[in-house]
């Protein structure tokens, strides 16, 4: 893909059991999150988003995908949907994805569309 425009970064930032009344950008008065508060400042922030599942793995894939967890016959992996990594790398984008999670490694097909994969489950 070829554009006189200079594309902009997209870095997707996922994080289990984060209270959210305990992130300094929330108004929260000591000083527990300061690299993601910058984050915060540079980039756009969902203040009001919601989760598709009270499981890690679902709501991974249904943020990645979007698509409902359970729409393919109970499949909740990603061997049949369309990833954005998959979109960003068509579209000229480098994808790198680092889950630290056994359900996001590629044995559920979590690697689908990035270039650069670290598998959790490679780790020693």
């Amino acid at each position: 893909m070829e554009s006189s425009k200079k594309k902009k970064n997209v870095i997707l930032l996922t994080v289990e059991c984060l209270r959210a009344d305990r992130i300094g950008t929330f108004g929260y008065d000591k000083k527990t999150t300061p690299n993601l508060d910058e984050l915060f400042k540079r980039g756009i922030l969902f203040s009001r988003a919601y989760s598709a599942s009270s499981w890690t793995a679902p709501s991974i894939n249904a943020l990645l995908t979007s698509t409902y967890p359970f729409m393919y016959d109970g499949d909740i992996t990603m061997n049949k949907r369309t990833s954005i990594a998959e979109v960003l790398r068509d579209n000229g984008y480098t994808t790198i994805g680092l889950p630290f999670h056994a359900y996001l490694s590629s044995f559920f097909g979590y690697d689908k569309g990035f270039d650069i994969f670290k598998d959790c489950l490679l780790y020693t």
